[in-house]
C-alpha cells in the first residue's frame, strides 16, 4: 500500500492543521478516505482548480453557509491540503512509470499505516496481549503487505517471522556500510537488515509462527483466529503421541508449512485478499483445508531412528569367540549350568516337557508394519479432516495402500476389504483388521455418495480393466456401487442385454450389450444378473466399488458388528435378535466349517508366581516345596532368606497351559501337589498354622493375620469371612492361574474340555493343601457342564465359543417368588412385614435379569404397603401391580454378558410443534463409535398421530420429545444391542419420565412403556442426560433441516409410521 493510498496518512496530515480529527472525520463523511482522492475532490493534479470551486468543497467540509462563510484560514488549509495530495500522487505516478515492475521489493507501508493497523487489530482481539515476543516486526508486516499489493503467495519461513523489539535495537546499532550493484551502478547503502528469528526450539517456532499470523492478520489476507488454528495443528505433533515411536522434529514442522504454502500458491486462483462465497478469506480457508491434507500430513510422520551412532542405539553383542580354546571354555561353562539345573528338578517331573516351541509362526515384516501404520495415519487425518472427502486426499490414500493384482483380468491393481464369501467359507479380508482406518475413510466415502445404498465389502480399482464375467457370490437382490475417485475420461461399464455393443469373454465367446454411462460421479448396475466388463478410458481410473456378498446373514456376529463399527451400510444383515454378537475369546474351540486357520496344535509355557502382598506362611514346611520349584521361577533372592517373619514364603509354581489334549492330566502341577500333600501330611495339620498376609496401609511390611472359625451369622463373620474367600481365589487365579470366580463360599470354575480333569484336581488339592474343608459330593459339587449354579444364580455357558455369557436366577428362585405372589394375591392382604420381604428378594431377583420394566409396579406394591393401604384388603392399583411383577418373573431374560458391553453409541434426539396448525416433527442423530456421526432421522409426525397427541393437550411437546427416544431405539436398536447408549435429550420432563418409568398423559406412558420395551429386549444398558437446546445435534433435523448432516456424509434412515402407529397406539 502506497502513502497516497492510507487512510491512516490522510489522517495525520489533516491533524496538525486543525489540532484535532475534525477535518479529517468531516473528509470521511463526503467519501474521501486518501490523499490520492483528495487529489483529484476538484480538478486534478494537472489542472489548477478555480476559486469558486475551492470554496465551495471548503464550505461543505467545514459546514458553512452564506451567512458565515468560510474564512480565509480555512480556505488556505483546504488549498494547503490538496496541494500536498497533487503534489504525493505525482510522485507516486512519476516513480510506478520508472520503475521496474518486477522488482516490488522496495514497496514497503507507511509507518503511520504500521501503527494504524496495529492499534486497529489490538482493538478487535483485547484477549491477546500483542507485543514483546508477538508483535511481528514492520519488516514482517511489510512482506505480508507486499504478498496482498503482488497478488501472489509466497511463503515466509520461519527465520524471516522477527520481532518488533529485535527490529528496534538493530536501528539503534551504528550502521555498516555495504556497496551493492543496482541497475549496472555502484550504490552505497546502509546494511538496516534485521538479524533472522531463532527458530530452533518448539516454543521460538511457536512465537515466529504466532507473529507471521498477527501480520497476515493486519494485511487482511487470514485472519488471526485461522491462522492460530493452522498453527496448532502443526505444533500439535510435537508433543501428541508418536505414530511410529518417534515425535517429528522442529524442522518436519517447517517443512510441512512450506509444503502447505507451496500448494496453496498452486491451488489460490484469483485475489488472494478476496472472500469465498461462505464469506470466509480464501488464504483462510487454504490454510484449515491444508493443515489435514495428506501431502503436508506425510512431513510430520516421524521416520524410525537410524541405525548410526545414536544416544539410544543398543550396542551390537559382543563377537563369537574364534579360538578354539575359548570354544571350549564355554562350552564346558553352558554344561556344568544344565547339569546344575538337572539335579534341581523333582524325580516325577524327569522327561516332562516344560516349554512347547510354536514352530511355523511366522514374524512380523518390520516394513510392512510401517507401512501399516502410514497408511493408518494418513487415514485417521483424513477422518479428522473436512467433510465431504476430497479426491486428492483419496488418492493420497490410495497410493499408499498395499496394493494386489486385480481379481479379474491382468491389468491394473486393487485393494479389497469388507465381508467376502468362498464356497461355503464366509469371513473378513485380511485387509479390514490390518487397516481399520482407512476402511472408514472408504466406506465413509460411499455413504456420502450414495446414502440409501448398502454395501458389505469395497475394493479399490486402479487401472483394472475387467473382462467379461458376473459376480456370482454378489447379493442379486442389490446392486454394485461405482464412485469417481481420479479424474478420468470414459471408463464406463459394459452390461449385457439390449444394445449394439459387442464384447467378447477369455474363451472367445460374443455377447451384446450396451455401455452404462456415469451419473456424475457415481454407477450403478447389478453384477450378479448380467455379464459386464470395462470399456477403455483416458487418465488413471481410479474408482471406488462398494458390493452386498451373497448370503450376508451367515456371516459371523462379530464381524458383521465389526464392520458395523467401521461404517459399512450392510443393511439388515445382522443375526436376529435373539442371537448376541461377540468375538470368540482366544481359547474357544473353532469351528471348522466357519475358518481356513488351522487350530494351534501348542502353545507357550507361561508361569506365574505371587504377588508382591499376597504370601502364604506355612510354618515349617516350607524347603520341599521352593526345592521342587525353584528351576521353573527364579527370583532375585528366596523370600524366606529376605523376610523378617520366619517361615513365610512367596508360595511360587508353574503351569503349564493350556495342555495337549493327549497329554495325561496327572503329570506337571497335579503330580506336584499331591506328593505335597502325601509327603508333607500339610492338609491335617496345617488349619491352625495357616495365616494370610495382608497389606497394612502406612507400613512397609503385611500384617501376617491367623484364620479362624467363626460363629455362622454373626454380623463380624461375614466380612472376616468374605476376605478370606477372595485370598483364596487370588492364590488360585495368581499362583496357578485357575479362572474361576469366587460368589460368598461358593467357587465357580471354567476351563476347557480337555482340561476338565486337570483343573479339577488342581483345586481340590489347592484347598487340601490350605487345610479348607470343601463339599466334595452331592448338590454343592456338582460336575462340570454348561451350566452351573451359584447361591440361586445361574451361568450359562454354551454361548461361549461366541463370546456370550449369560447369568440370571435359577429356576428354583424364580418358582419360589412365583409362589410368593401367588399367596398373596390369594390372601388378597399385605402387610409391611411381607413387603419388605417381597421387596428385598425382588431386587436380588432384577440384579441378575435386565431391564426395569417392574420398577414403576414395586415402587407403587412397596407404598401402598407402607401406607397402610394393603392390610386389610388390596385395592385394584395394587393386584393389577402384583400381576405385572408375577409375569415378569415368568418372562424375564437373564444378563448377557460380551464384547458389545464396553461399546459406547450416542444418540440425540429432539421433538418440536410449532406453527398455528400445531406441526409436529422429530429428528434423531446416532453418533458412532469412532464419534462421528453415521446415520439420522428427521420426519414429520403423520396428520392422524397428531390428531391423538392433540386430543389431550394444545401442544403435545411432552410426548414429541418422547417419541424420538422410542423411534431410536427402533430404528438403531440392533446396532446398540447389548450395548451402552447414551441419550441426550432437551427436555428435562421427558428425560426424568423416561428414568421414572413413567408419567405424563395416557399416551406419554404408552411411548415410555414401548421404550422399556425395547431397552429390556435388546439389553441396551441405557443412560439418559440432558443438554441445551443449542448443543442438541438433533435440533436441526427435528426441523427438517439436514444438510450439514448430509455433507458429513451421515447416511439417513426413514421411520416406518405405520408399524409404529400399530404398535404403540393401537386405539387410535
Amino acid at each position: 500500500m502506497a502513502l497516497i493510498d492510507s487512510e491512516a496518512s490522510l489522517k495525520q496530515r489533516c491533524q496538525p492543521i486543525e489540532g484535532s480529527d475534525d477535518l479529517f472525520e468531516s473528509l470521511k463523511q463526503n467519501g474521501v478516505q486518501s490523499l490520492r482522492q483528495l487529489a483529484f475532490a476538484i480538478g486534478s493534479p494537472q489542472v489548477p482548480r478555480t476559486e469558486e470551486a475551492l470554496k465551495e468543497l471548503t464550505g461543505k467540509l467545514y459546514g458553512c453557509s452564506e451567512a458565515a462563510p468560510a474564512t480565509v484560514g480555512q480556505i488556505a488549509n483546504i488549498r494547503m491540503l490538496i496541494f500536498e495530495a497533487s503534489t504525493l500522487v505525482v510522485a507516486q505516478l512519476r516513480a510506478q512509470a520508472t520503475t521496474d515492475d518486477t522488482d516490488l521489493t522496495g514497496r514497503k507501508l507507511p509507518h503511520v499505516e504500521k501503527q494504524a493497523r496495529l492499534v486497529g487489530q489490538k482493538a478487535r482481539l483485547p484477549g491477546l496481549l500483542i507485543e514483546g515476543e508477538l508483535q511481528p516486526s514492520y519488516a514482517l508486516v511489510d512482506a505480508c503487505a507486499l504478498m496482498s499489493e503482488s497478488n501472489s503467495v509466497t511463503w515466509i519461513s520461519p527465520s524471516r517471522c522477527t520481532k518488533r523489539d529485535a527490529e528496534v535495537q538493530q536501528l539503534g546499532k551504528e550502521r555498516t556500510s555495504l556497496v551493492q550493484i543496482e541497475s549496472g551502478t555502484l550504490k552505497v547503502s546502509a546494511n538496516s537488515r534485521v538479524p533472522d528469528a531463532d527458530a530452533t526450539t518448539a516454543l521460538q517456532l511457536l512465537y515466529c509462527l504466532q507473529r507471521r499470523g498477527l501480520a497476515l492478520d493486519q494485511c487482511s489476507l487470514a485472519s488471526w483466529p485461522d491462522h492460530e488454528w493452522y498453527v496448532q495443528s502443526l505444533m500439535t505433533f510435537l508433543h501428541a503421541e508418536p505414530v511410529a515411536g518417534v515425535k517429528p522434529s522442529v524442522a518436519q514442522v517447517i517443512r510441512a508449512d512450506r509444503e502447505a504454502w507451496t500448494l496453496m500458491s498452486r491451488e489460490l486462483e484469483g485475489s488472494i485478499s478476496a472472500k469465498n462465497a461462505a464469506g470466509e478469506l480464501v488464504m483462510a480457508a487454504a490454510l484449515r483445508r491444508l493443515a489435514k491434507d495428506p501431502r503436508v500430513v506425510v512431513h510430520l510422520v516421524a521416520a524410525a531412528p537410524s541405525g548410526g551412532g545414536g544416544k539410544g542405539n543398543v550396542p551390537p553383542p559382543p563377537p563369537p569367540p574364534n579360538d578354539a580354546a575359548a570354544v571350549a571354555t564355554l562350552a564346558d561353562k553352558k554344561l556344568k549350568k544344565r547339569k546344575r539345573l538337572s539335579n534341581l528338578l523333582p524325580e516325577s517331573l524327569k522327561g516332562c516337557v516344560t516349554k512347547i516351541k510354536v514352530e511355523g509362526t511366522p514374524s512380523a515384516s518390520s516394513e510392512a508394519l510401517q507401512a501399516s501404520s502410514d497408511v493408518e495415519s494418513i487415514a485417521e487425518h483424513i477422518l479428522n479432516g473436512p467433510r465431504p472427502f476430497t479426491n486428492q486426499s483419496l488418492l493420497s490414500l490410495v497410493d499408499t495402500l498395499p496394493m494386489q493384482g486385480p481379481a479379474r483380468g491382468n491389468v491394473g491393481r486393487s485393494f479389497a476389504a469388507g465381508a467376502y464369501v468362498h464356497g461355503g467359507l464366509f469371513g473378513l479380508h485380511s485387509n479390514t483388521r490390518r487397516f481399520p482406518k482407512a476402511c472408514s475413510v472408504f466406506a465413509e466415502h460411499l455413504r456420502s455418495m450414495a446414502p440409501k445404498d448398502n454395501f458389505t465389502s469395497f475394493v479399490v480399482s486402479d487401472n483394472c480393466c475387467a473382462e467379461v464375467h458376473r459376480d456370482s457370490n454378489n447379493d442379486e437382490t442389490r446392486d454394485n456401487i461405482l464412485v469417481k475417485i481420479s479424474d478420468f475420461s470414459k471408463g464406463e461399464v459394459w452390461l449385457e442385454g439390449p444394445g449394439n455393443v459387442e464384447m467378447f469373454d477369455a474363451e472367445g465367446n460374443s455377447f451384446m450389450g450396451s455401455a452404462i454411462p456415469w451419473d456424475g460421479n457415481i454407477l450403478r448396475f447389478n453384477a450378479r444378473c448380467s455379464r459386464h466388463a470395462t470399456l477403455p478410458w483416458t487418465g488413471r481410473r481410479v474408482v471406488l466399488i462398494g458390493y452386498s456378498m451373497r448370503h450376508s446373514h451367515e456371516l459371523n456376529n462379530a464381524d458383521a458388528n465389526f464392520l458395523i463399527d467401521l461404517g459399512f451400510a450392510i443393511g439388515d444383515l445382522v443375526a436376529s435378535p435373539s442371537e448376541v454378537v461377540g468375538p470368540s475369546p482366544p481359547n474357544a474351540e473353532v469351528d471348522p466349517a466357519r475358518s481356513r486357520s488351522p487350530k494351534a496344535l501348542a502353545e507357550k509355557v507361561s508361569c506365574g508366581h505371587l504377588g508382591e502382598y499376597v504370601l502364604i506362611e506355612l510354618h515349617g514346611r516350607t524347603a520341599d516345596l521352593h526345592k521342587g520349584v525353584q528351576e521353573f521361577i527364579t527370583l532375585e533372592d528366596t523370600r524366606a532368606q529376605q523376610s523378617t517373619f520366619e517361615g513365610r514364603l512367596a508360595m511360587n509354581a508353574f503351569v503349564v497351559g493350556p495342555l495337549d489334549p493327549a497329554l495325561d492330566d496327572e503329570f506337571l502341577l497335579k503330580d506336584f501337589l499331591q506328593r505335597a500333600v502325601q509327603e508333607e501330611q500339610l492338609h491335617s495339620s496345617l488349619p491352625e498354622h495357616l495365616k494370610l498376609a495382608v497389606n497394612k496401609p502406612g507400613a512397609e511390611e503385611p500384617l501376617i493375620m491367623g484364620v479362624n472359625s467363626l460363629p455362622f451369622g454373626a454380623v463380624g463373620s461375614v466380612a472376616a469371612f468374605l476376605r478370606i474367600s477372595l485370598s483364596l481365589w487370588l492364590i488360585g487365579t495368581k499362583l496357578f492361574k485357575i479362572f474361576w470366580t469366587a460368589f460368598f463360599d461358593d467357587y465357580g470354575v471354567t476351563t476347557r474340555d480337555e482340561l476338565v480333569d486337570n483343573t479339577a484336581a488342581c483345586v481340590g488339592l489347592l484347598f487340601e493343601l490350605l487345610g479348607v474343608d470343601y463339599a466334595k459330593e452331592g448338590k454343592k459339587a456338582p460336575p462340570f457342564s454348561r451350566e452351573f449354579k451359584l447361591l440361586g444364580v445361574r451361568v450359562d455357558l454354551h454361548d461361549a465359543p461366541k463370546g456370550v455369557v449369560k447369568i440370571g436366577n435359577t429356576p428354583e428362585r424364580r418358582e419360589e417368588l412365583l409362589h410368593f405372589i401367588e399367596g398373596i394375591l390369594r390372601s388378597n392382604k399385605l402387610d409391611l412385614k411381607t413387603a419388605e420381604r417381597l421387596r428385598g428378594r425382588l431386587v436380588f431377583f432384577e440384579g441378575f435379569v435386565f431391564g426395569r420394566a417392574s420398577n414403576s409396579a414395586m415402587r407403587t406394591v412397596d407404598r401402598a404397603a407402607r401406607d397402610g393401604k394393603t392390610a386389610n384388603g388390596l385395592s385394584p392399583e395394587v393386584q393389577k401391580c402384583l400381576k405385572v411383577l408375577r409375569q415378569r418373573l415368568m418372562l424375564a431374560e437373564p444378563v448377557e454378558i460380551s464384547d458389545r458391553c464396553h461399546k459406547s453409541w450416542l444418540i440425540f434426539t429432539d421433538g418440536a410443534c410449532e406453527g398455528k396448525d400445531r406441526k409436529g416433527s422429530v429428528g434423531g442423530v446416532l453418533i458412532g463409535l469412532k464419534g462421528h456421526p453415521i446415520s439420522f432421522f428427521s420426519e414429520v409426525v403423520p396428520k392422524p398421530l397428531m390428531n391423538v397427541l392433540l386430543r389431550d393437550s394444545k401442544n403435545p411437546i411432552f410426548e414429541l420429545e418422547l417419541l424420538p427416544v422410542l423411534l431410536a431405539y427402533k430404528l438403531w436398536g440392533r446396532w446398540c444391542k447389548s450395548a451402552q447408549a447414551i441419550f441426550y435429550i432437551d427436555n428435562e420432563g421427558a428425560r426424568h419420565a423416561i428414568i421414572a418409568a413413567g408419567g405424563g398423559s395416557d399416551h406419554a406412558r404408552v411411548i415410555i412403556d414401548g421404550i422399556l420395551f425395547q431397552e429390556t429386549s435388546l439389553q441396551v444398558r441405557s443412560w439418559y442426560s440432558t443438554l441445551p437446546t443449542h448443543s442438541n445435534l438433533a435440533d436441526a433435523p427435528s426441523r427438517g433441516d439436514c444438510a450439514s448432516l448430509l455433507q458429513h456424509g451421515c447416511s439417513r434412515v426413514f421411520v416406518n409410521w405405520e408399524d409404529t402407529m400399530r404398535q404403540c397406539f393401537p386405539m387410535g
